[in-house]
């Protein structure tokens, strides 16, 4: 994944606290563009405790962002269900 250079202080951040219940969540529609946009894709899969997108100092979202789950089995369940597919308002 490339991470554009406005954003990496901001990835080298959620690194930093993710643990084994946090997911990234990579090349996301464009039309996702808030917190809530990223909770909802996931939220059927597992309790998330928090979903945080990356925004541009633009206001544009980076396409990318982190999810937590409450539990390990979920964010495993979670990468094993979405990884490699196609989601979002735009297909």
């Amino acid at each position: 994944m490339v991470v554009p250079p406005c954003l990496l202080d901001f990835t080298k951040d959620m690194i930093a606290k993710s643990d084994d219940k946090t997911v990234l969540a990579s090349f996301l529609s464009r039309e996702i563009k808030e917190d809530s946009h990223l909770l909802e894709l996931f939220m059927p899969i597992g309790d998330v405790s928090r979903a945080k997108l990356a925004i541009a100092p633009t206001g544009t979202s980076g396409g990318y962002g982190f999810v937590t789950f409450v539990t390990k089995e979920d964010a495993q369940k979670a990468i094993g269900e979405l990884n490699g597919r196609v989601y979002g308002w735009d297909k």
